[in-house]
């Protein structure tokens, strides 16, 4: 799905369509993208209506795999809408998970990933003010009021590992923090 968008073209990132979802819906786990994703950009422009809509959808189309994620990395309106997206959990009875900025498969490419993530930000390894991604245990002292949401983490790991295709090895359906 992520190719068929980034073959279509975009702007400021790929997008996927939600009838390419319904599609394909077979075995997908959806994360909502915290902020960035449809959810999260109604909730900060405050239309809790739209955002509510938006869940809709999912509940309707993924009623056991569809989660609210929360990161806590530094970005803009992070902490906005977290406060925005607990609450909506709340009323609309969510699940709620702990992710984090990290794209890559196997724990030993944690380094290049750095670099790669550095050179596009603008920044050296060694740069104090170079934004950090996080660790596990970094991610539970974040998010250690918030057990729940890493507990949940631990269990989409699991349910990706039982649904992942079988040409994928076992660490490529893994999830790594470094």
């Amino acid at each position: 799905l992520l190719s068929k968008a980034y073959q279509r073209g975009y702007q400021d990132a790929p997008y996927i369509d939600q009838q390419w979802l319904i599609e394909h819906r077979e075995g997908i786990i959806v994360l909502s993208g915290g902020r960035n994703g449809d959810v999260g950009k109604q909730l900060l422009k405050d239309n809790v209506e739209n955002a509510i809509s938006a869940v809709g959808f999912y509940q309707e189309f993924f009623p056991e795999h569809f989660y609210l994620s929360l990161s806590r990395v530094g970005h803009p309106e992070e902490e906005r809408y977290i406060h925005h997206a607990l609450d909506l959990a709340q009323k609309q009875h969510l699940p709620v998970v702990a992710t984090n900025d990290v794209c890559f498969l196997q724990a030993e490419d944690f380094e290049a990933h750095e670099i790669r993530v550095a050179i596009h930000d603008g920044y050296t390894l060694d740069d104090p003010k170079r934004p950090k991604n996080y660790t596990a245990q970094q991610l539970k002292n974040v998010f250690g009021h918030r057990e729940l949401s890493l507990e949940i983490l631990r269990e989409i790991t699991k349910l990706s590992k039982r649904q992942s295709p079988a040409s994928l090895s076992q660490n490529q359906s893994s999830v790594h923090f470094s």
